[in-house]
């Protein structure tokens, strides 16, 4: 008995010394972000700076990104998996939270995946700083209001400016600092006012048409929403309100059909360059709108309403976010009861 138990273990050393392992070994292409800020190459930037990132060796980030609601700055800690770098964002001076994903195409280019503020997904991101011209070389200047010359913007270089409003004889100044968003300039006033309706003011914009002409996106003291400013003080030749909106227009989706309602009073959004939207509600008795800026992610839109007044007494005048989702390419279904268009409708894209 005891020579078998001894021939049997014979046996298994034998055979596990004749075995062999075949390990296979798959090389990953490792990537180096340390150290290095990556600059948004997307054309809508009319300053480099406006979009970029820097990654620490530390494992953490800085990315800054321009919006309608002002510069933010995100940071928090970055990871690689494969090709992928993930963003896990801890803090932001705008409340921006969540993961963004960026393609690693190689150690000095990569692609955004998550769209994040002005940046969209599929903007490209380089270490090569991109040469792009100023809007102005001269931020030096004075808009007049085409409507009352006693109404204008100076801009200073020192980023500073002065507003002067002048409603029936009774002026006011306003001082503060603005920066640039895109084709947008964003005013921050060191002290609030009144508006002509009697609204604070503690901030306001300008969408830029062109180097000497700028558009009141908002009311204030004297000044009316889309009032145009001008160097000159005189409204372009041949300009129109249709001019502005072809300028700052991006998008424009329409209502699936509905039965007895003419096309032309079928609910639709507008989304524009400027991070802005108007919604046109049917209302059963005629159309109203509802205007904010918007958020573009992967999966659709997010409208933040900042004016419902239209809709006031309606059903849907207390709406604060719609939201937007894609079904289908060209093809979004409303994810909120507003009035006439209800949660699960489809909209189709049109421009």
């Amino acid at each position: 008995m005891k020579k078998a138990a001894r021939y049997l273990t014979m046996l298994l050393v034998l055979f596990l010394s004749c075995s062999c392992t075949v390990v296979t070994t798959v090389e990953t292409e490792t990537y180096d972000l340390s150290e290095k800020v990556f600059y948004n190459t997307a054309d809508r930037f009319l300053d480099s700076d406006d979009a970029k990132i820097w990654f620490g060796k530390d494992h953490s980030f800085v990315l800054t990104d321009s919006s309608a609601d002002g510069a933010d700055e995100i940071t928090g800690t970055w990871e690689i998996n494969e090709n992928v770098c993930t963003l896990n964002a801890e803090n932001s001076h705008l409340g921006f939270s969540g993961k963004i994903l960026f393609e690693i195409r190689d150690d000095n280019t990569l692609t955004l995946k998550t769209s994040v503020h002005d940046s969209r997904s599929d903007d490209v991101y380089s270490t090569t700083r991109p040469e792009r011209k100023p809007i102005q070389d001269d931020t030096s200047k004075t808009y007049y209001n085409v409507n009352n010359n006693d109404c204008k913007l100076t801009l200073n270089d020192d980023k500073t400016f002065v507003l002067t409003e002048n409603n029936g004889g009774n002026e006011i100044y306003v001082n503060g600092v603005y920066g640039l968003a895109g084709n947008v300039y964003m005013f921050s006033n060191f002290e609030e006012f009144n508006d002509w309706n009697g609204e604070k003011v503690y901030n306001f914009e300008f969408f830029i048409f062109d180097e000497d002409t700028v558009i009141l996106m908002e009311d204030l003291f004297a000044s009316s929403r889309d009032d145009v400013f001008t160097t000159d003080g005189k409204m372009p030749e041949d300009f129109n309100e249709k001019q502005i909106d072809e300028k700052n227009f991006m998008d424009l989706w329409v209502h699936e059909p509905m039965e007895e309602i003419p096309d032309e009073y079928l609910p639709s959004v507008k989304f524009y360059t400027d991070g802005t939207f108007v919604f046109t509600e049917n209302l059963y008795s005629g159309l109203g709108e509802l205007k904010g800026t918007y958020e573009a992610t992967d999966n659709g839109f997010i409208c933040h309403v900042d004016d419902a007044s239209q809709i006031q007494g309606f059903k849907g005048g207390d709406v604060k976010t719609i939201e937007f989702e894609y079904t289908a390419p060209g093809t979004m279904m409303l994810k909120t009861e507003i009035c006439m268009s209800r949660s699960g409708e489809l909209f189709y894209q049109a421009h």
